[in-house]
């Protein structure tokens, strides 16, 4: 665990000087401002050794919890792998189901289309339907009407000649009136005649 504890510190203390040079030899045409050493005091003085136990040991609870936070990491990690392999799974369904219903909508769209078309269709048969019975009724009117118009006429007609018949029955009544008249007058003429004849005799018998 020291061993470890070392390495990293190492690592660290590495990182960290890379971080802190000023300038990286692999950039072509960098000329550095400062000279190379700019820390001559340093050049002479030992440099101490890296002690075998280091000062701050790391705990064994540090370890544990660090491993059981790795392992929760994991199962973490497996987790969202499973999940991102369930949601493509979800995605795709999605897909296949967006795909098909937008077929059925579609197929609903043409067929509502069809279903207008039809009550259209509908509405105007029956218009015409209407149109038809009015225009038999109008058949049957105009019928009853010419049928009325010529039993009207015939009905003028007829009066026409019944009144002129009742003229001229009325005419010939009279003339038949007035020989009976004329007769009358001639029996009673000659009534009168046979009576004054008769008294006459009778006188010269006396």
């Amino acid at each position: 665990m020291k061993a470890v504890v070392l390495v990293c510190l190492f690592v660290a203390s590495a990182m960290a000087a890379q971080d802190a040079w000023p300038f990286s030899a692999g950039v072509p045409g960098y000329v550095p401002t400062a000279t190379p050493f700019d820390n001559p005091k340093t050049l002479t003085e030992r440099t101490p050794t890296i002690p075998a136990s280091p000062d701050c040991s790391v705990r064994p609870q540090t370890v544990v919890e660090i491993q059981r936070m790795r392992e929760s990491a994991s199962r973490i990690a497996q987790m969202i792998e499973a999940e991102v392999q369930i949601m493509n799974k979800r995605k795709s369904f999605v897909e296949q189901m967006t795909t098909y219903l937008n077929d059925r909508i579609r197929e609903l769209n043409k067929v509502k289309s069809e279903l207008a078309e039809e009550t259209r269709w509908i509405e105007v048969s029956t218009n015409r339907i209407q149109e038809l019975a009015e225009r038999e009724k109008l058949v049957k009117m105009q019928d009853i009407l010419a049928c009325l118009n010529g039993d009207k006429a015939m009905l003028s007609s007829e009066s026409t000649a019944q009144a002129s018949t009742i003229s001229a029955l009325k005419s010939q009544s009279e003339a038949v009136q007035k020989r009976i008249t004329e007769i009358k007058a001639k029996i009673e003429a000659a009534a009168e005649g046979k009576e004054a004849k008769g008294g006459g005799s009778g006188g010269a018998s006396e």
